[in-house]
C-alpha cells in the first residue's frame, strides 16, 4: 500500500531539461545565413563558431522570458534560470567577440 502512495513518475517540466523555442523556421535561417556568410569568407574560424553560439543563445533566452512574462501570477524558477542562462553565455561570448574584434560591433 506504500508503494501505491509513492509517485515514480518523471516530472515533464523538470527544471534541469533544457527548454528550447519551438519556432522551427529561425533554425534555419540562422544556419543558412551563418553557412553563407561562411561561404562567401571562405574561411570558418572559431570565431564565426563563437558567433554561431551567440546568436542561438541569444535567440533562446527569448523564449522562456516570454513563457516567464505569460504567467503573470506566479513565478516559475524554471523560466527564469533558463533564460538567464542563456542571457549569460550569448552576452558572454558577445562581449569576448566585442573585446577582441570591436570593428564588429
Amino acid at each position: 500500500m506504500a508503494q501505491s502512495t509513492l509517485n515514480t513518475s518523471s516530472n515533464p517540466q523538470a527544471w534541469y531539461e533544457p527548454m528550447l523555442s519551438p519556432e522551427h523556421g529561425i533554425y534555419v535561417v540562422l544556419l543558412v545565413s551563418f553557412l553563407i556568410g561562411a561561404a562567401a569568407a571562405q574561411a570558418w574560424k572559431l570565431t564565426t563558431t563563437l558567433a554561431l553560439i551567440c546568436a542561438f543563445c541569444g535567440f533562446q533566452a527569448e523564449h522562456p522570458l516570454v513563457m516567464q512574462i505569460k504567467q503573470r501570477r506566479s513565478l516559475k524558477p524554471r523560466f527564469i534560470f533558463w533564460g538567464g542562462l542563456y542571457a549569460v553565455i550569448s552576452g558572454g561570448i558577445a562581449i569576448w567577440l566585442y573585446l577582441s574584434y570591436p570593428i564588429l560591433l
